[in-house]
Parts: structure tokens; C-alpha cells; sequence
């Protein structure tokens, strides 16, 4: 379950046909490849991503969409709450795909110069609304006690939500250098953007952004609200001789990647794909269900000893009627056969109770992880009964006791009538 959960969100979320480049030696290549060592010093040059190389990689063959990632810092004022959050500018063209094309209200932006927005459902939990859902239908003690309130989705599509961006301050800047202003405070101000709330998201497991996707804005409308001009925190490690931090880039088919990514290492360019993940995971997974392996060989070894153990006490309580049997003209494959059946009957009965007691308890188990799982995130089957499994179930069931009933049935089979009838 907890495989196809993570298959699926990578699925789900096109993270197959999707990467990210960036200029190779930058600190955000190395923290995408796992070097948290930002620090270190470049021993190398790093090549800049300018809007000439945005302009080639945009002709190449395979590629769909590709933009430059831009998020900013804003400050968010919605119904008398505040919070702080990145927004991240997409293009509309995005609403085609997941996990953006299924919103929970509402719909994605039809044009990149509209005054829309998209939130999440996290950013909606920040400013304490719960989106009532068929999962969420009431508030508990707790959320109640905090202030939060549980609103119909559709209620806010079409509320305006205003965004705080932070920009130079002229007046501040110039009163710092005549030496007027003694404090350390930044020469900056706020600024306000009045927008309008077009769509809700559900809140996914992985972004199509290195930071968490709670806030989307048009690439026009976003690209006119004024703000310091930071694309990411990372610029402040070095001078940044790129116009862009990093450029996303969308392939048709998940098989046109890997040509794409090639090309473009070779260009001398960072290319990080979360697909490349999915091999670690199915890594830890394979770990995961050998340890499950060892644990269900030993439970199926002591259930083909109490299997055996059955079957030879049933043939001791009918040496007498197995007597009968053979003395009538009864053959040994008859015998045999008999056993064989009832052996069988045992593990298909075996396979379906045990299926149904299997999928009692992973309900069971699913209410109690979902009645623990924080406010606003989505509800995850932690198992999986797909029909190959369950019909593998019961046929390897049968095998098993088949096998076991093996030593048994022969048994049986070689009775000696005569001492058979004979016996009590």
C-alpha cells in the first residue's frame, strides 16, 4: 500500500515526464542532489542560466512547457488572520495538467494576466479554515478551542485575499547614506496586492517546485507585483551571474527524459528529476518486503505443520473407513485423491478467511492512522488489495496445503486393508 501510495503521487503528479535544471555548481544544485555542504567553496565556474540559454533549451525537441521557477516572499492578510508563505509563479498553461487540472474548488486561471490566484488547502489551515470535506465534517475540541472555522470550499472562490510583498524604500535608502537613519533596519516597505481567490488545492505530497506549492500566481500578474528582486534564498551565497535560480522543463513522455536530461547535462547544466527518487524508494521497499518475506516464511511453514499435522490425525481417527474403502475396490490414486481435495478445501478456506481478516484489520488499522493524521492532509490507504493479489492469495494457499497434504494422502494411500478393518 505504502508503494503504490508513492508510485501513485509520483504518477499523479507528472513527476515522471518532469525536471528541474540549474546551474551545476550552484548551492541549489547541491542541495537537490544531496549536499547539504552549501557552504563549500565552487571550485569550479559556475555557468550562468541566462534568458539565452532559457531561449535554447526552449527549442529543443520533446519539450512542451518550460519556464523559469520564480517564488517570492509574501505576507498574507485573509479575513482577519495573517501568515507568511513563498508564492510560486506558474504559467496558466500548467492548469492542463495534474495535479493542477482537479481542484477542489473552483478553477486554475485561464490566462496569465489575470488577477486569480491558487491556495492550497495547508496555506487555508495557516489562516484557520478547514475546508469542510466527506472526510471533515465537524471540528474537534481542540480546533474549535484555537479559533478555526470549517467552510464550505466554494464560499471562497472569488474572495479577495491581499499579498504583502516587500520592496525598496527610496526615502530609507537615502536617509541611511546621509547618516540620518542610526538603526540597522532594511531600507524597505511594504506593499499591497489586492487578489481574488479562483481556485483551491489539495495539498500534495511532492511540489512541482523544490519549495512546497501553497500559492500560485499567473506569470504575467505575478511578474507586476513589485517586490525584491531575491528568486531565492540561495543568491545570497555568492554573486549569481544567472538571470534565473533555475528553469522547469516538461516532456511529452516519460520516455523523452532521459534524451532531454542528457542533452542538456552535456550543455554543462544540473538536472534534477524527482522520478530519480522513486529508485531509492523502491530500494528501501525491496528491504521493507524481504524482511515481510522472512516473517510470512516462517508463518506459512507453521501453518503447513498444523496443515500436516491435521491431515494425519484425520487419517488415524478413518484407518477403518479408509479400510472399507479399499476392500470394495477402491484405488490407492482414489484415496490419494481424496486427501488431496480435502487438503485443498482446507487452503482455499484457509485463503478466503484469511483475506477477509487480512482486510478487517488494515481497516481497522487505516481509521486509527487517519484519526491521528494532522488536520488538512490527505487521507492515505496504507494497504493495498489490487485483484492479482487477493487471487494469488488464495491460489497460493492451495498450493501450500496441497504440499502439505502430500505426506498424508500418500500415507493414506498405502493403508493395508486388512489390517485397516481390523483396527478399532
Amino acid at each position: 500500500g505504502m508503494q503504490k501510495n508513492m508510485t501513485d503521487s509520483f504518477t499523479d503528479n507528472d513527476l515522471f515526464t518532469s525536471m528541474r535544471i540549474s546551474p551545476a555548481n550552484s548551492a541549489l544544485a547541491k542541495l537537490q542532489h544531496g549536499d547539504l555542504d552549501i557552504a563549500e567553496e565552487n571550485e569550479t565556474n559556475e555557468k550562468p542560466l541566462t534568458d539565452s540559454v532559457f531561449q535554447l533549451i526552449k527549442k529543443m525537441d520533446f519539450i512542451e512547457i518550460t519556464y523559469p521557477e520564480v517564488s517570492f516572499a509574501v505576507n498574507i492578510h485573509f479575513q482577519g488572520e495573517e501568515t507568511k508563505n513563498n508564492a510560486a509563479i506558474i504559467p496558466a498553461v500548467m492548469g492542463r495538467y495534474s495535479p493542477y487540472n482537479e481542484l477542489l474548488a473552483g478553477s486554475f486561471y485561464e490566462s496569465d494576466s489575470v488577477n486569480k490566484i491558487i491556495v492550497s488547502q495547508s496555506l487555508l489551515k495557516k489562516l484557520k479554515i478547514v475546508l469542510r470535506t466527506e472526510n471533515k465534517t465537524e471540528l474537534n475540541k481542540k480546533d474549535s478551542t484555537e479559533g478555526f472555522r470549517l467552510v464550505e470550499p466554494e464560499t471562497l472562490i472569488g474572495e479577495k485575499i491581499e499579498l504583502i510583498t516587500a520592496i525598496i524604500d527610496p526615502t530609507a535608502m537615502m536617509s541611511g547614506m546621509m547618516g540620518r537613519q542610526q538603526t540597522q533596519k532594511m531600507p524597505l516597505k511594504d506593499f499591497s496586492t489586492t487578489l481574488e481567490i479562483g481556485g483551491i488545492m489539495e495539498q500534495q505530497m511532492f511540489a512541482g517546485n523544490l519549495f512546497a506549492q501553497n500559492l500560485l500566481i499567473p506569470m504575467h500578474t505575478g511578474q507586476q507585483i513589485p517586490k525584491v528582486d531575491f528568486t531565492n534564498v540561495f543568491d545570497f551565497f555568492g554573486d549569481n551571474e544567472s538571470d534565473y535560480s533555475s528553469i522547469y522543463v516538461r516532456v511529452g513522455d516519460p520516455s523523452e527524459l532521459t534524451p532531454v536530461r542528457k542533452q542538456i547535462e552535456e550543455m554543462g547544466f544540473s538536472v534534477f528529476a524527482l522520478a530519480d527518487q522513486l529508485e531509492e524508494f523502491k530500494s528501501i521497499f525491496w528491504i521493507l518486503n524481504s524482511i515481510l518475506a522472512v516473517i510470512g516464511t516462517i508463518a506459512l511453514l507453521v501453518a503447513a505443520l498444523g496443515i500436516i499435522n491435521t491431515m494425519v490425525m484425520s487419517i488415524m481417527e478413518r484407518t477403518r473407513e479408509i479400510g472399507v474403502m479399499k476392500s470394495i475396490g477402491g484405488s490407492e490414486n482414489e484415496i490419494r485423491s481424496i486427501f488431496f481435495v480435502e487438503a485443498a478445501v482446507i487452503g482455499l478456506l484457509g485463503g478466503i478467511f484469511g483475506l477477509i481478516l487480512g482486510w478487517l484489520v488494515t481497516r481497522v488499522a487505516n481509521l486509527v492512522m487517519r484519526m491521528n493524521t494532522p488536520m488538512g492532509t490527505t487521507d492515505i490507504d496504507l494497504f493495498y488489495f489490487p485483484g492479482w493479489l487477493i487471487l494469488g492469495a488464495i491460489v497460493f494457499s492451495i498450493v501450500i496445503s496441497l504440499g502439505a497434504g502430500l505426506y498424508p494422502a500418500i500415507r493414506a494411500a498405502r493403508i493395508d486393508p486388512v489390517k485397516a478393518l481390523r483396527h478399532d
